[in-house]
Parts: structure tokens; sequence; C-alpha cells
């Protein structure tokens, strides 16, 4: 793996502790962005699944980034946003993993089509 395929700028997104009526409530609030960071896109198989009587189509994708101590924050319940266009939205389907065993790299699944 070389760093010249993590061509795709995501920002990364996690939600506010915020709650209705000034409740903090754990998640409850809107996304915010943490920090932004290269990462390398690959499309798995696609699917689609029924919600309201509506078909609707999910692509999970593998996705790559280098690994620190921002990229280890990341959990399932975050969302990534494409930087260059901010319609697509992924939401993190799995925690984070070394891919390799060497510690440069986390891999983790995410899913565009599908809310966080």
């Amino acid at each position: 793996m070389t760093a010249g395929r993590l061509r795709t700028r995501i920002h990364c997104e996690k939600r506010t502790d915020d709650g209705a009526w000034g409740t903090p409530v754990p998640g409850g609030g809107t996304f915010e962005r943490q920090f932004t960071t290269r990462a390398e896109l690959r499309p798995m198989r696609g699917g689609e699944t029924v919600m309201g009587e509506r078909l609707q189509g999910r692509q999970p994708y593998v996705v790559r980034m280098y690994r620190n101590s921002k990229t280890r924050q990341i959990q399932s319940n975050w969302r990534l946003v494409d930087a260059h266009d901010q319609s697509r939205i992924f939401a993190v389907a799995s925690p984070p993993h070394d891919p390799d065993g060497t510690g440069a790299f986390l891999d983790f699944i995410a899913e565009e089509g599908r809310l966080p």
C-alpha cells in the first residue's frame, strides 16, 4: 500500500452530546466535524434494502486512512463526508482495524446511503 492511493479528502464527524431542553444526551446532538484527513475509498458489493416500502441502495466501502491519534478515535457512531462533494455521506459500520499488522494504516467499513 502506498500513500498515493489516499486521494480522497474526508471530513470525520461525530455527534455532539446535546439533548432537548438543555439535558445532555450522549450522541443526541448534531454532527460536528472533528478533523479532515486523506483516505482511500474502495467500493465493495452493494446492496438494497426496503425502507418504508421504497427500495434504497447502499454502497459499502472499505475506507483506509493513516493511523494516528485522531483516526484511532473513529467509532461506528461517526460519519464521513467527502470534502469535495458534501452530498456524499458515509456511515461508519465497523470500528477501525489494522489491515496488515504494521500499524501504518486503519481500515473500516463505511456505507454510503445509510444514515448514521
